[in-house]
């Protein structure tokens, strides 16, 4: 399922942070993590949690695709159903850079499944947006076609040897 562009609002502090990287400041941008949450919340700069965040997930991957865009994918294959309102992107620190949140859930995970999220974050003069978030819920046989899709190529295997059709019906 590919949901419409979210408003991200940037926290007051993930402001900071991006306005210090500009001025050449060492300072490390990196999304390394993404916040959920089921809790419906008033999204505000001045947020420095996410609340009532029941879970937090490490980036598989990141990078720049552009200019100003950075695609991040998550994945969840944990044993269990939630659903999400609130997404918190959490820079490498810990600091709480940008939030999303709305009423009606976002996504639900179903337990037997794997969850995968695509998010493409555009930063632009009015703050970063969500452009593109795909979320897919995966049944556990998927979830080998999806290490593959990430690059994660599993070594090739030995065949069986053939067996003449008299002998195996036999056995």
């Amino acid at each position: 399922m590919i949901l419409p562009a979210l408003a991200l609002t940037m926290t007051t502090l993930g402001l900071q942070r991006f306005t210090a990287a500009q001025v050449e400041d060492d300072i490390d941008l990196s999304i390394s993590h993404v916040g959920l949450t089921d809790t419906a919340f008033v999204v505000a700069p001045t947020l420095t949690a996410l609340p009532g965040e029941f879970r937090r997930l490490d980036t598989i991957s990141g990078k720049p695709v552009g200019n100003n865009i950075v695609h991040m994918v998550l994945r969840d294959d944990a044993d269990l159903t939630y659903g999400v309102r609130g997404l918190g992107l959490f820079l490498a620190d810990g600091t709480l850079f940008a939030v999303v949140g709305q009423v009606e859930r976002i996504f639900v995970k179903a337990q037997v499944a794997s969850f995968l999220l695509a998010i493409d974050v555009a930063f632009g003069s009015a703050g970063a947006t969500a452009v593109g978030i795909l979320v897919a819920t995966l049944a556990p046989q998927w979830t080998r076609i999806c290490r593959l899709a990430l690059g994660n190529v599993e070594p090739g295997h030995t065949p069986l040897p053939p067996r003449p059709f008299a002998e195996a019906s036999h056995s």
